[in-house]
C-alpha cells in the first residue's frame, strides 16, 4: 500500500464504486436535493427516531424536574427529583441529539471524477475529519448539472465525505 494525502485541487476517478454515508447538513445539501435523498426509507426511519427519542426526553423531564422558586435573575430553578432521575435525563437528552441530522448511505459509480477543495483532519476531533469535493463528471445523471439535463441544482457539484468513508476510495490520480 502506498500513502497518499491529497492536496487541494487534486484530481481522482474512481476505479470501483464508493459508498459512503451523506449527511444531511449544509456542506450536502445540493446532494442531497440532487438524489432525492428525502424520500428515503432511512430517513423516514430517522424521523420516527428523533420524534421516539424527543418524546421519551420530555416525557421524563416531566414526570421528574419540578420548579423550585427562588430568587435569581430568572426567576425560578427547575430541579430533579432524584439524582438517578437526573442522570437518566441527561441520557434520554444525549441520545437525542444524537440524532441531529440523518444520514443516508450512498454509492456514486466507478469513473466518477472527483476533485479535492479541502481536507479537515484536526488532533482531538477526528470525528469531525472529512474532505469536501467537486464532481467533475460522473455516469450518473443525477450528479449530472441541471444544464446538462441532470438533477443538480444550479451552483457548485460540493459535498463531503467523512475520512472513514474517504479511506475506501479507489481511485486513480489525475493530472491536473
Amino acid at each position: 500500500m502506498k500513502l497518499w494525502i491529497p492536496d487541494i485541487g487534486d484530481k481522482i476517478i474512481l476505479t470501483a464504486d464508493w459508498t459512503f454515508t451523506v449527511i444531511n447538513e449544509g456542506r450536502n445539501s445540493a446532494l442531497w436535493q440532487a438524489l432525492n435523498l428525502e424520500k428515503h426509507p432511512d430517513v423516514a426511519h430517522w424521523h420516527a427516531e428523533r420524534t421516539k427519542r424527543l418524546a421519551a426526553a420530555e416525557g421524563h423531564e416531566k414526570r421528574h424536574r419540578t420548579v423550585k422558586r427562588v430568587i435569581t435573575t430568572w426567576g425560578h430553578r427547575w430541579e430533579w427529583d432524584s439524582p438517578e432521575n437526573e442522570k437518566r435525563g441527561e441520557e434520554l437528552w444525549a441520545a437525542y441529539r444524537e440524532f441531529d441530522h440523518p444520514k443516508v448511505d450512498v454509492t456514486f459509480p466507478r469513473d466518477t471524477r472527483l476533485t479535492i477543495d479541502r481536507v479537515y483532519i484536526r488532533k482531538g476531533a477526528s470525528e469531525f475529519s472529512s474532505l469536501t469535493f467537486f464532481i467533475g463528471d460522473s455516469p450518473m445523471p443525477e450528479l449530472q448539472p441541471v444544464k446538462k439535463g441532470g438533477r443538480w441544482p444550479s451552483g457548485p457539484r460540493r459535498f463531503f465525505a467523512r475520512l472513514a468513508d474517504v479511506n475506501k476510495i479507489e481511485c486513480d490520480i489525475l493530472d491536473a
